[in-house]
Parts: C-alpha cells; structure tokens; sequence
C-alpha cells in the first residue's frame, strides 16, 4: 500500500537534490581533486579539511608524485621498480581523521579513478585506512596482484575488527580488474556499504556500471569495532607505501577526482558520479550495448558533451574487427558534436557476421576526442564496453543478473532467459536452487529452433523461513540454470545466473512501520521510497495508493 502523505521535508529534499552536483551533497566527507601540481599538500575541496600529504609529512619523505595531464588537470602517482625502490604514497600524515573511518554500522560510498599502468598487475593497497599490525583494524581498498594464486587481480574491499574469524568482511569482484581496463587507461572504481556488515550490502562498480561481487570472508559480527586511528592512505597502509618487487620495470599506479561519501549511492548516482567527471559521455541504449551474429544485430549508443564547447567535439571510436560503428567492419569510426546536432549524436553498434568461433563475450573499444577547444581536446571518454554473441557460441542470456527478494514486502521478482543461438532440438532450461530459501516457478522452459531468441520468464519468490535475528540479515544465492536437448551444443549447459539477494526480515523487537524496505531499521533509503512513492501516487487513481 502506498501512501500519498509525505512531510514538507521530503518534498523539499526531492527538490533540493534534482540537479544537484553529487559533489555537493551534503553526506560528502572529502573530495581530492589533485589539481595542486605542485608542493606538498592536498586540499579537501569539500571544506571538510581532510587535508592530505604528499608522503607522510610536509618534507619529502615517501612522496607520491605529481602528474599532469591527469585524468582530470593534474593527478598523483605512485611508482615502483623493485622493493628496495618502494614507490611513494598519500597519507594524512600522523592524523587518523576520524572522517574518514568506516564505521561498521554506517553506510558509504568510495570512489574515484585510478589507471593502472601495467594491469595485468595490481597494487595490493589503493586506498586503506588501516593498521599495520596487531588487528589489523580498519578498512582498505585494493587490486589483487596477478603474481598471487589467490583471486589475482581482483578489486577487494575489506572491513576489519580482529584479524580472525569472525572479525572480517571482506568481499571480492568476480572478475579481474582486467576484464574492465582497455589499453592501460582510466577506469572509474566505485565501493558502497550499507552499513549491515554482511557481504550483500557491499556493492563493486567499474566505470559506473555495478560488477558482480562475491563474499572471501563474510563474519563480521555486530558489535565488533572497525574504527582506527591510523592514517588514511593512498599507495599504501599505515603510511608504509605498497609495492611489487617482481615487476619488469617497474610499475605506476595514478589516482584523481577520489571522493568518500557518508551515505551507500545507488546505481543512478554512481553512474552521475561518472558523468559529472567526465567531458564527454556516452550513453548505451537500455544501459548496455549488445549485439548479437544472428538475431538482433544492432545496438545504439549516444554521445554528449558535459559543459559548453567553443568548437566542434570529434568522437572517434577504434576499429574492431566484431563490429561496424558506421564506417564498415574493423573500421574506425568517428561522430562530430557540434552546434547543429545539440553537441550530441547516437552511433549504431552493428556485429559482424564472423566464420570463426568468438568464445570471448565483451570487447573495450577505446574512444579518442579531439577538438579546437583545449578543454575537450585529448579528454578522456570512456572505452565501448559492447557484447559480442556469437551465433555459433552456445549461451543463456540472463536479464537481470542479480535479483533481490524479501521475505515480506518485496516477495518476488522476474528473470528472463533466452538462447544465444538457434538449437537443432528442443531445449529444456531447469532453475535448481537452495529450496530452503527460495521457490523458481514454472519448474522448467522449453526452447525450439522457433522461439529461442523470445525470452522467456522466471518468477523468483523468497520464503519465509521464520529465522528471528537481531538486525537485518541477508543471503547471497545461486540459481543454476542447466539445460537439456538432443542438441550436443546446449546439452547440459550451465549458467549460475541470477545472482539472488534474500532478505531475511524477522526482526528482534518493536515494529517499525515506518521500515518500508524491512531492513529492521529506519534510515534514508526509508525515506527514499516514501518520496518514490508520493511522487508516484500524486497522479490520480494509481493503483494502490490511498487517499
């Protein structure tokens, strides 16, 4: 049931945030632009005074360096050649700044862009705020290095109490850092917490666009402190700068524009945190760039400008043997914004029908700018990131890829599959699941050489399992789809697609009614759908509000 009361606060504040720089949003705790270039120290722009260093102090001990152009003006980075050359760092020298804890129960989002120079490697530490020894309290950010057999070259956040189990939240991205990164470039690393110490309320995002993340250790008990008092860094830990030794000449890890918030972005603001760092954007049509060898052939994608140039803005878009942009196959392509056109225009993503088999899904197709306005000359655009379905490849296209359901409220919610190619015999796809917690109806669906490329609904439905808990508690889920047919190609074919939020909602003490998403607590994203709501239910006869 929704309700069409709302306070005047609420109004005010859906008012007050549209258009609102997410840099100006009053849960900001720091913003380092990096556009100093020079000397020692790094402002805070949010007038927080979360001011940095260069190193560990005003002298040049440990330093990072200055690098311009940077992403954005200038940037800092940090350089390694062997371990007795360790490379410099950020730090806020001896001060813990409190600021910049994660506390346990709180929630926050951190973001910013990094290039790697060499990212077949990570750097352990991009960014931390915690000790060096002892416990190990505190929280830090990081790319899993290649030459460890352990998850390499992974994004990593970690939320530490004790070093023991339980004591730790520490969540890893299913893929490598790699998957996302196109000739050495920027790529925009985003991490929020929601505050429930459980792997479910972390969420990964690359280049705005939120990547699948999976639990290392997932025991963070309430009660256990994450606080620290060690300095934040960048490049390192407890002002000891991070470094690989194994290396061949060395590596460099560049950071700008990085940012902490007190509150968990959702999907939209991560992907306006991107945007606004950005001189020209673009846009895939439905949020994601998919062509298919046979079938559906084409996809668009839309490029703007941020700002008003004094001269036309050239896109240019790499040749990829997959694709044709508009110039042929395997041809560069290039768009102009100007004047005339709005300073936007749509390009169409087209696959190329291929002989040979193409086993890999995603391509990152660079994208250069050049103009006769120096501010949008040479300025970064982020790679094409388009999939490519191989009509030879057999596959389950799954929408969405991660799904959440409550025990009360929010019970349910679809998926649809499909089949990437036309089989030779009946396909049968049957979800299989932990039936303790969920239910997947109909039990099965059947593919033809007629209907394979229709999707095809599943309706996932959490159950209530009567489990009392003192907070909030969730589970992160698999639902297996495995299919069946006389076509050899398809013949037991696994995807372990949807990913599956579960919500479990039974909630030591008093009712809130005011606990609109059933977290056990009532908080901002409370108030979120309430203004969701009203906003909805202010149009007349919509089904389900009162009056």
């Amino acid at each position: 049931m929704k309700y069409a009361i709302v306070f005047l606060t609420i109004i005010l504040a859906a008012a007050i945030c549209h258009g609102q720089s997410i840099y100006e949003d009053t849960s900001i705790i720091a913003h380092w632009q990096f556009d100093e270039n020079s000397g020692q120290t790094i402002s805070d722009s949010t007038g927080n005074s979360n001011h940095l260093w260069r190193g560990i102090n005003d002298t040049t001990l440990k330093d990072a360096s200055w690098f311009s152009p940077g992403f954005s003006n200038s940037s800092i980075y940090c350089f390694a050649v062997t371990s007795a050359d360790p490379c410099g760092l950020v730090s806020s020298g001896t001060t813990g700044y409190d600021a910049l804890n994660i506390n346990a129960d709180n929630s926050y989002t951190i973001a910013g862009w990094v290039k790697l120079q060499y990212p077949n490697n990570g750097q352990a530490m991009l960014f931390s705020k915690m000790e060096l020894s002892g416990s190990y309290r505190g929280w830090s950010v990081g790319i899993r290095d290649l030459t460890t057999g352990d998850e390499p070259g992974k994004l990593e956040f970690l939320l530490r109490s004790v070093n023991a189990t339980p004591g730790r939240l520490w969540v890893r991205s299913m893929d490598p850092i790699t998957e996302y990164v196109s000739n050495s470039g920027w790529v925009h690393i985003g991490i929020t917490y929601n505050g429930n110490r459980d792997v479910s309320g972390v969420k990964f995002y690359i280049n705005g666009n939120q990547v699948y993340a999976k639990s290392s250790i997932n025991a963070l008990s309430a009660g256990m402190d994450t606080i620290c008092s060690s300095p934040f860094n960048i490049c390192g830990r407890n002002n000891a700068a991070s470094y690989t030794a194994t290396l061949p000449g060395g590596y460099s890890t560049y950071v700008d524009e990085l940012a902490m918030w007190h509150r968990s972005f959702s999907p939209l603001e991560m992907q306006q945190c991107v945007n606004e760092s950005l001189k020209v954007v673009s846009t895939p049509s439905g949020g994601s760039t998919i062509v298919f060898e046979q079938g559906t052939t084409s996809d668009t994608i839309n490029f703007s400008v941020n700002g008003e140039p004094t001269a036309p803005v050239t896109v240019t878009i790499d040749a990829n043997s997959h694709f044709n942009f508009g110039s042929g196959a395997n041809s560069v392509h290039s768009v102009v914004l100007n004047a005339s056109n709005s300073y936007s225009a749509t390009v169409t993503a087209t696959a190329v029908a291929l002989t040979e088999l193409t086993t890999q899904r995603y391509f990152n197709v660079p994208v250069s700018v050049t103009s006769g306005d120096t501010n949008y000359n040479g300025s970064y655009v982020l790679p094409l990131r388009v999939a490519y379905i191989d009509a030879e490849a057999p596959a389950f296209i799954v929408d969405p890829e991660q799904v959440s359901v409550h025990e009360e409220g929010l019970t349910s919610q679809n998926y649809t599959i499909r089949l990437s190619s036309a089989p030779t015999s009946d396909v049968t796809i049957t979800p299989s699941y932990d039936a303790n917690e969920l239910t997947v109806t109909p039990a099965s669906r059947v593919f033809t050489t007629a209907n394979y490329a229709t999707v095809q609904t599943f309706t996932v439905t959490a159950k209530e399992n009567l489990v009392t808990l003192p907070s909030q508690s969730t589970v992160v889920l698999a639902i297996t789809n495995t299919a069946t047919s006389a076509d050899s190609k398809y013949n037991y074919l696994t995807v372990l697609l949807p990913q599956v939020i579960k919500y479990h909602n039974d909630c030591i003490g008093p009712f809130l009614t005011s606990d609109l998403n059933h977290d056990c607590k009532v908080d901002f994203d409370d108030l979120a759908i309430m203004t969701g709501n009203w906003l909805e239910c202010t149009l007349q006869n919509v089904e389900g509000c009162v009056w």
